[in-house]
């Protein structure tokens, strides 16, 4: 379903929400950087081993929001020419239940993607 009226001012809350979150966990130095909405990539982190792109949807449920954002990552990774390690992140407002496991590992196990889902609640602003 779309999402409502709220729906893209509560994603874009949560994007910088967690933007500024990983920034502050990360700590950049001058060999690595974090952006925001550079080439449509919601945030993306780089140093001289990885890239990490991080795609937020506040889809109420885990599966709804890898659903809505692993097309648009694999679409952004295969953008990027680099050797370095690729790695993706989903990044919705809820903990992963079990129905949501399951879809999750579903698409872990059969399309062997370097991904992960991480909650991040709006209201709070924690991991």
């Amino acid at each position: 379903p779309a999402a409502g009226p709220s729906g893209g001012q509560d994603n874009n809350k949560l994007q910088q929400q967690f933007f500024e979150h990983l920034r502050a966990e990360r700590n950049s130095t001058d060999d690595e950087f974090i952006s925001m909405e550079e080439n449509f990539v919601d945030i993306k982190f780089e140093n001289k081993n990885c890239i990490e792109l991080y795609e937020v949807k506040t889809s109420p449920h885990a599966r709804g929001c890898i659903r809505e954002a692993l097309g648009q990552l694999i679409f952004y990774a295969s953008k990027i020419s680099s050797k370095k390690k690729m790695k993706l992140f989903v990044i919705g407002p809820s903990e992963m239940k079990e129905s949501d496991r399951a879809y999750f590992n579903f698409v872990k196990d059969n399309l062997s993607l370097p991904f992960e889902y991480l909650p991040f609640r709006l209201q709070t602003g924690n991991i």
